[in-house]
Order: C-alpha cells, then sequence, then structure tokens
C-alpha cells in the first residue's frame, strides 16, 4: 500500500479553448521586474482558485491515464482500467489498452468492471481522489507503476506501508496503522484502520481554537471551552444575532 500526491496538481490541466482568462500578474512578479504593473496576462492553463479547475484537472487526469502504458520485467505491458462501478478506482492490467481476454463467466456477475478478465490478468489498483494517489499493487509492480504516474507530474515522495519503518499511512482522513506489536511490518498479518487523528483535529478546532462571530437569523447557542465539560452548552446571548 503507497501513497502520493500530485504537486500543484490544478496548474497541469489546460484550459478550454472556447474560453479565454485574463488575470494581472502576481504581486511578486512585479516587485522582481518580471511584470509591468499594468501588464494583462491571459491564463493558457488553470490556476487554483478558477471555479473549473478541479474539473479541468480531472479530465486532464483521466485523459493520461487511459493512455499510459507502463513496461515491467515480467508483465510486459501494463495499463490503467478505470472502473465502470466507481470512476474514482483504476484497475492495474496485463497487457495493453484494447487487448483482447477470454469471458470468465465467474466474475462477470459479481464484478461488472472485471468482465472479460481473468485473475490472472489484473495485478493491482489505484484509487484516486482529486490530486492523493493510493497504490493497491503487488511489490513486484509498485516501482514501475508509481514511477510512471511520477514521470508525467512531479509528485510527493511515496511512501509505502512496511517499507522504511513506514508504520503507518494516510488517505482522504483515514489512517492505516501497523500495530506496535507486530514486528515483521514488510508483510503484516494484522493492520488497524481508524480516523483518530482526523477526529482530533475535528475537535482542536471547536474546543481550542476561538469562535468568531457570524450572522444567523435563527435562535443562537453559544459554545464555550471555559466550563466544565469543554463542549458544555450555554443560553442563547442576547443578541439573535450573535454567537460565540
Amino acid at each position: 500500500m503507497t501513497v502520493v500526491d500530485i504537486s500543484t496538481a490544478f496548474l497541469n490541466a489546460k484550459l478550454s479553448s472556447s474560453r479565454t482568462v485574463y488575470t494581472k500578474p502576481p504581486g511578486i512578479c512585479v516587485h522582481f521586474g518580471l511584470a509591468k504593473p499594468d501588464e494583462i496576462w491571459s491564463l493558457t492553463k488553470a490556476l487554483y482558485g478558477l471555479k473549473e479547475a478541479p474539473a479541468l484537472w480531472e479530465e486532464e487526469r483521466d485523459k493520461k491515464l487511459r493512455t499510459l502504458v507502463i513496461t515491467h520485467p515480467k508483465h510486459g505491458k501494463l495499463h490503467l482500467q478505470q472502473s465502470v462501478t466507481h470512476h474514482s478506482v483504476w484497475l492495474v492490467i496485463v497487457g495493453t489498452t484494447g487487448s483482447a481476454y477470454a469471458q470468465d463467466l465467474d466474475l462477470q456477475g459479481w464484478f461488472p468492471d472485471l468482465t472479460g478478465l481473468t485473475a490472472q490478468k489484473i495485478v493491482g489498483a489505484v484509487l484516486i481522489y482529486v490530486d492523493d494517489f493510493l497504490f493497491l499493487l503487488d511489490t513486484l509492480v509498485r516501482t514501475e507503476v508509481v514511477g510512471a504516474i511520477a514521470s508525467i507530474w512531479k509528485t510527493s515522495e511515496p511512501r509505502t506501508l512496511g517499507l522504511n519503518g513506514v508504520r503507518e499511512l494516510s488517505f482522504l482522513g483515514m489512517d492505516v496503522q501497523i500495530p506496535e506489536e507486530v514486528r515483521c511490518v514488510e508483510d503484516p498479518e494484522v493492520v488497524i484502520l481508524h480516523q483518530s487523528r482526523y477526529a482530533l483535529d475535528v475537535l482542536q478546532r471547536f474546543v481550542e481554537a476561538p469562535m468568531r462571530p457570524r450572522n444567523n437569523p435563527g435562535e443562537a447557542v453559544s459554545f464555550s471551552s471555559k466550563g466544565k465539560h469543554p463542549l458544555e452548552v450555554f443560553p442563547p446571548t442576547d443578541d439573535p444575532q450573535k454567537i460565540y
């Protein structure tokens, strides 16, 4: 199990030719003389903050993954096939896109994604959410598949559960952890799935961080960390528009 994320992913997405977006240059570029204060730039790729940037990145990402061919010393050519059940799941399959596979009736009824595939043809899976990748791959193919992704986009340093002493991975707020009592981390028989870190982060935001006033036309309820219980509920304030 390996996780990576794509660095500055949205900047890789090309803007549609049907729409032109203009912007002023960043202030730092003007400061260092790389642009003039009165310059106007026409964008060719997406920027963070554009409402269409996530969709453009997803389109760019999926297009590259569909045409990706990976060379493996044992399996030959590999490619990624997007799941028809959930578009965030990609199967790593032996062969190139469009290869013919023998029908496997046992798999056909239960897993529509595997229609026409035998178990020997599937060597792993990749779960993707925006710019976060989770690789579920055998050791023999992990290096080639992860390396192929890194050859397309700049990525974070890959972290693999059980490799180089890594006992815990995080993916979308979920933690996968090898218990301390397990000594063989390279091939653990037991792993723990939890959200402790995410839960603690949520509690800290509500308990430790100062709460800012916000408008609310309805009845107000105030929360404070000054009471005996960190989430003690106090009666509404006199001003129904103000919540602390």
